[in-house]
């Protein structure tokens, strides 16, 4: 295989790594997408959907995948005996799709210790104009929080950074799939912290809004005034456009 991104990709390729996620079972163009990201390490981007979506259309067209539709939701595809003929001849990116299964068998593996205090603890250290620290700190214990898993990946990065400070942090047995026990307090926090944020918002947008009727009662008022003292004279028709 020549690609190297998902951009890249043609649509034999495309469904060659379908076969070797989901075989002979059904996917839609979003589980194929959130896939290809993941080998890829993109992320999701609606720029890879309409090209995955592109690139499946391609390969309904010669025939390498059936479509189903559904009476909800997106069309099901399913490689078809030729399409299974034509991805023998291609050579799958074997080192992206071995790092993909060690990783999910991360993310079914329990960690054998809390993260949370090793995340916070190198949060402090560091300087806050690191901001690519920061950032990448702040990621984790959200990946952390929402989705209860941290990989080896990011404990090695996690035990850099502390280093670079000059502070030793034990990276073991923190990769894997945290205890429910462990996030329940952080999971509370966060939920706490999104109503604050969103009553905050709310109360900016109310404070505009009293803000601007007042000031429609000051012009209001002003006319009136003009009008009374100066009947004499018309009142302006302001042009808005």
């Amino acid at each position: 295989m020549q690609s190297t991104s998902l951009m890249d990709l043609t649509a034999v390729e495309a469904i060659a790594l379908a076969y070797a996620r989901f075989r002979q079972n059904q996917f839609t163009s979003n589980n194929l997408a959130l896939y290809l990201g993941a080998i890829f390490s993109t992320g999701f981007k609606v720029s890879h959907l309409r090209h995955v979506d592109d690139l499946l259309v391609q390969a309904f067209d010669c025939g390498l995948v059936s479509k189903t539709t559904q009476p909800k939701g997106l069309p099901e595809f399913r490689l078809t005996q030729l399409g299974m003929e034509i991805i023998e001849e291609v050579e799958l990116p074997q080192d992206r799709l071995e790092k993909r299964e060690k990783l999910d068998a991360v993310k079914q593996s329990p960690a054998e210790r809390n993260a949370a205090p090793v995340i916070i603890k190198v949060n402090q250290l560091v300087d806050s104009r690191d901001y690519r620290a920061l950032k990448f700190i702040k990621g984790v214990w959200t990946q952390w929080v929402e989705k209860g898993w941290v990989s080896p990946a990011q404990v090695e990065a996690l035990v850099t950074i502390a280093g670079k400070y000059g502070e030793y942090v034990d990276g073991r047995g923190l990769a894997g799939v945290a205890e429910e026990s462990w996030r329940a307090q952080y999971i509370e926090l966060a939920r706490q912290q999104k109503a604050a944020d969103r009553k905050r918002k709310l109360d900016f947008e109310a404070e505009q809004g009293r803000q601007y009727h007042d000031a429609m009662k000051q012009i209001a008022r002003l006319k009136r005034c003009l009008m009374k003292w100066m009947p004499q004279a018309s009142w302006p028709t302001w042009r808005t456009s």
